[in-house]
C-alpha cells in the first residue's frame, strides 16, 4: 500500500484529480456569484416596477375622481357652467408656424405686402 502511494503514476493521478476538483469548485463559485448578481438585479427591477405600479394606481385613482372628470370635460369638450365664458388660447406651435411663414418672405415681398 505504501508503495502504491509513492508510485509516480499514482501521484500524477492524485494531483490531476485535485486540480480538477479545485477547478470545479472555482467554476461553481463563479456561477453562484453570477446567480447572486442576477438575483440582485431582478430584485432592483422588481422594486422599480412596483414603484411604477403604485404611480399608475395613483394616476388611475385620480383619473376616476370627479375633479379629474370635470377637468377633462371642461378642457377637451369645452363644456361650461352657466354664466362662464370659455377663452381658447392657441398652442405655441401654432404661433411659431405663423411666424415662420412671415419670415420666409423676402424683404422686397414684405415691403410690397405692406405698401400695396
Amino acid at each position: 500500500m505504501k508503495n502504491l502511494l509513492y508510485h509516480p503514476l499514482a501521484i500524477i493521478t492524485l494531483t490531476l484529480l485535485c486540480v480538477l476538483f479545485i477547478v470545479s469548485l472555482r467554476k461553481t463559485a463563479q456561477k453562484s456569484e453570477v446567480s447572486s448578481q442576477n438575483v440582485q438585479l431582478l430584485e432592483e427591477k422588481i422594486n422599480q416596477l412596483s414603484g411604477e405600479i403604485e404611480l399608475e394606481k395613483q394616476a388611475i385613482e385620480y383619473a376616476q375622481s370627479d375633479l379629474a372628470q370635470e377637468k377633462r370635460l371642461r378642457d377637451e369638450l369645452l363644456l361650461q357652467k352657466s354664466g362662464e365664458y370659455i377663452l381658447q388660447i392657441p398652442e405655441e406651435k401654432e404661433l411659431k408656424s405663423g411666424e415662420n411663414s412671415e419670415q420666409q418672405q423676402s424683404n422686397w415681398e414684405a415691403w410690397k405686402a405692406v405698401i400695396f
